[in-house]
C-alpha cells in the first residue's frame, strides 16, 4: 500500500497482520486502521499502536518499505 503522508510517499504492507483484513483510509497524521477489527498502525514505521477489539488478540508490527521517485515514477524498493 503507498500513502501520501504530509508530502511524502509511504509503502507499507497492505493488510492487517492479525486477521489480514483491509485498511480503512488514512484517519489522522499516518494511522490506518484495519477495516476487520480496529487495529491501527503508523504508516511511518509499520509500528502497530492498537490492538485489535477482540479480548487477548493482538496484531505485530508491518514491515515498510523505501519508496524511490524517479520522474514520472514510484519505486518500491521491495
Amino acid at each position: 500500500m503507498i500513502l501520501n503522508i504530509d508530502g511524502s510517499l509511504r509503502a507499507m504492507d497492505g493488510v492487517c497482520s492479525h486477521a489480514r483484513g483491509a485498511f480503512e483510509e488514512v484517519l489522522e497524521g499516518s494511522v490506518v486502521r484495519c477495516s476487520k477489527h480496529g487495529a491501527e498502525f503508523d504508516a511511518r514505521t509499520g509500528k502497530n499502536l492498537k490492538k485489535p477489539r477482540i479480548p487477548f488478540s493482538k496484531a505485530a508490527d508491518l514491515r515498510t518499505y523505501p519508496v524511490v521517485i524517479e520522474g514520472e515514477s514510484v519505486i518500491v524498493e521491495i
